[in-house]
């Protein structure tokens, strides 16, 4: 999938014959070190397909160095990157091919409908979630994340608004959130037997962010409401999966919503994360990040900026 995209956009890259060259690694030129490099330090797993890893700067999401490559913005290397995903997927199917016996190949998704602008319940439920956004930016907002909802027929989540996980341009997991608050479980995760990889197993929102700082949130609304450079890691508790995934960023803020068990986790996390990245815990005025005013969201974006 990655040989394919660079061949395509003419990305030199070796897997041999260089130093830096390891079995199963493809290496090229890194474009987010500051002075340049010419001596491929960077590379990319071919079996892991956890983003890049450069010798001299540490890791990045593979969202934040194709931008770099290929001069788009985020969220266009994004939807690249997921394009060549799906392509590799394809093919593979077509050729009969397995990488691992057994392995689920695709998530067992809901029968997904599109949100868009009018009188309906999901979108009013995120009009009224997201209300410090004007309605051009809320629609943004749901095509960037490829928001969907599902109606009451529907046999894995009824009438939930569907939040997808992406790993390398892949969606493997989701979550549903109830819009029609007539349900005690406000959130439900996909079953393990229809994902490819658990939420916390991952950190959602990594293939989209942009610099060398991240904002680790509690939920997915929360980082939606900051956008790319802000993930979450499915609630208060976090993996040792989760910790090494964040440890590879410069920078770190932590903002978890204001009870005190929120806030002690946060003190475990950082403490985790802090040997290896410069960690910040921040406290917020309201709730959590969703209810806080316009004032302290952009004073929040503006850290990982």
């Amino acid at each position: 999938m990655i040989r394919k995209l660079f061949d395509d956009y003419g990305i030199r890259h070796i897997e041999t014959g260089n130093h830096h060259c390891r079995p199963g690694w493809v290496q090229i030129c890194c474009p987010m070190c500051i002075d340049g490099d010419s001596s491929y330090h960077m590379g990319y797993n071919l079996k892991q397909n956890t983003g890049f890893t450069c010798y001299r700067c540490g890791g990045h999401s593979s969202g934040a160095v194709l931008s770099r490559l290929l001069s788009v913005s985020i969220r266009e290397a994004s939807t690249i990157l997921r394009r060549y995903v799906k392509q590799s997927k394809e093919a593979k199917q077509d050729s009969g091919t397995e990488e691992n016996s057994g392995a689920i190949k695709r998530c067992k998704l809901p029968v997904m409908r599109e949100i868009v602008k009018g009188d309906n319940l999901p979108y009013n439920y995120l009009k009224a979630r997201f209300c410090h956004l004007p309605e051009a930016a809320l629609i943004d907002l749901i095509r960037f994340y490829r928001l969907s909802f599902t109606d009451w027929k529907d046999s894995l989540m009824p009438c939930r608004i569907i939040i997808p996980a992406f790993k390398n341009g892949e969606i493997v997991s989701y979550q549903g959130r109830d819009y029609t608050g007539l349900s005690r479980a406000r959130y439900l995760d996909s079953k393990p037997e229809n994902e490819i990889c658990n939420l916390k197993e991952m950190v959602w929102g990594l293939d989209d962010v942009p610099l060398d700082s991240v904002m680790i949130c509690e939920g997915p609304f929360d980082a939606m409401t900051i956008g790319p450079g802000a993930v979450h890691l499915g609630g208060i508790s976090f993996t040792d999966t989760q910790v090494k995934l964040l440890q590879r960023f410069k920078k770190a803020y932590i903002v978890f919503d204001s009870e005190v068990q929120a806030h002690r986790q946060a003190r475990k996390l950082a403490n985790r994360i802090g040997l290896h990245t410069q960690v910040r815990i921040v406290k917020i005025e309201g709730h959590d990040i969703n209810s806080a005013s316009v004032k302290e969201i952009e004073q929040l974006k503006g850290l990982i900026q």
